[in-house]
């Protein structure tokens, strides 16, 4: 069966080591800057703050968090194509590069973080969805919360939403 153009790409999902702190870093701020930032009207100051955790220090602290189940997805010349963080039963990252979206690749990384949420008991997911993500969260099953968008720290626009797992 030929692939679809739209997932042509089957990545490898592994968990995040230390040494992908930096690579991660910069496909995440490339991420929010390139492809969130213009439905935010790029927004220096909303992008500034959202950008401004991602140094290689705290993701890498973040990969050795061991409440955290930081994933990566990959080639076989282990370039890192998207990241995903799950914490406990919050989805708090979910990011491609800009260079693969729409290829299948935030499918795979979320359907392996869903996958580790069910082995470690979780039935219910959430998370807080950017603009350029909501449509899609709907079509992997997630369901809004707020008809409006809220706003993370007071600074950050994102709409909430949850999803059973079966």
């Amino acid at each position: 069966m030929e692939p679809s153009p739209t997932s042509d790409i089957v990545p490898l999902i592994r968990k995040a080591r230390p040494s992908d702190a930096d690579p991660i870093c910069k496909l995440w701020i490339r991420s929010i800057r390139e492809i969130c930032g213009p439905l935010y009207g790029n927004d220096e100051g909303i992008l500034s703050f959202w950008c401004a955790h991602k140094s290689t220090e705290r993701v890498e602290k973040m990969i050795q968090d061991t409440l955290n189940i930081f994933l990566v997805a990959t080639n076989q010349a282990n370039e890192i194509y998207a990241i995903g963080i799950l914490c406990g039963s919050e989805i708090r990252a979910c990011y491609v590069s800009p260079d693969f979206i729409a290829r299948g690749i935030g499918q795979a990384i979320l359907a392996a973080l869903e996958a580790e949420a069910r082995l470690a008991g979780v039935t219910k997911l959430e998370l807080g969805s950017t603009r350029n993500a909501l449509l899609f969260y709907k079509r992997q099953g997630y369901q809004q919360l707020s008809p409006s968008e809220l706003l993370f720290q007071g600074v950050i626009p994102y709409f909430p939403m949850e999803k059973i797992l079966a």
